[in-house]
């Protein structure tokens, strides 16, 4: 096996964990915060979360929630469209399911933007900036994923389209890192009001290594030339997947899986 096929089978490893999780990850979302509209506890959005829902401010409540919508779509609509088997077996469904995603791509985009601009987050400024930087990239990424299909240009379609699953996953792994911060420090650098140290970084750190990392593997035939690169990049992936099989896991077992079951009970 050379070079190039060992980081093609870390990444097809790393999707596959990935798609697992995110997959238990968007039934969480579900269940956590359409379930809790459906049940008439819309304020059951801000545990995790604070100001995400404000009774009064039914603009920004409608924005946040049509973008946690789109975003379940996505997670669990993302890894199916990179699969090559798909795509070559089935074209009419990934064009269909293609267009489905790039819909709610712009729908995450334009309703994380929208709640941004008319309510702001809770940790001023410096997440205003991350997470509308955010919602810009993924509206760049999907318009260069749209218009190169529709242009037949169908490599850059392929990189486009990594770089928007790279932003899509930032969503789940946001969560994930604040586990394994509060998990290893106890949340040093973290406030109530994710003014502190470490809510600023996060606010750009949990989508801005995955464009790296993307930005890497769509430039794979580069790094089988240079023996730096392609370590550094393994390194990477090893530890990425090693990450996404505990930190899968434990929010499983304490957060996921509790949410889902008793969210299903109240409904029966």
């Amino acid at each position: 096996m050379n070079q190039k096929q060992y980081l093609v089978w870390l990444v097809r490893l790393l999707i596959g964990l990935t798609w697992l999780s995110i997959f238990g990850f968007a039934i969480y979302i579900l269940a956590n915060y359409v379930g809790s509209i459906f049940l008439g506890n819309p304020e059951k959005w801000n545990v995790l979360l604070p100001n995400l829902y404000t009774k009064d401010q039914l603009a920004a409540n409608f924005l946040i929630g049509i973008h946690f919508l789109s975003g379940a779509i996505l997670l669990l609509l993302g890894p199916i469209q990179l699969l090559k088997k798909v795509r070559e077996s089935y074209p009419h469904l990934h064009r269909t399911l293609g267009k489905l995603y790039l819909f709610s791509c712009y729908v995450v985009g334009v309703g994380g933007l929208g709640f941004v601009f008319v309510k702001g987050t809770i940790g001023g400024w410096p997440m205003n900036l991350g997470f509308g930087l955010y919602g810009f990239l993924v509206l760049i990424c999907a318009a260069g994923a749209h218009i190169n299909a529709k242009n037949r240009n169908f490599n850059q379609h392929q990189a486009w389209a990594i770089r928007l699953f790279a932003l899509v996953v930032g969503s789940w792994l946001y969560r994930m890192e604040y586990g394994f911060w509060e998990f290893l420090t106890g949340r040093i650098g973290h406030t109530k009001a994710f003014d502190g140290v470490f809510d600023i970084i996060m606010s750009f750190f949990f989508y801005i290594p995955n464009l790296i990392l993307a930005e890497l593997f769509i430039r794979k035939k580069l790094l089988a030339e240079s023996k730096i690169a392609y370590t550094m990049t393994l390194i990477m992936l090893v530890c990425a997947n090693l990450i996404v099989v505990s930190g899968t896991y434990f929010f499983s077992k304490y957060i996921w899986l509790p949410t889902v079951i008793a969210t299903l009970r109240k409904f029966v």
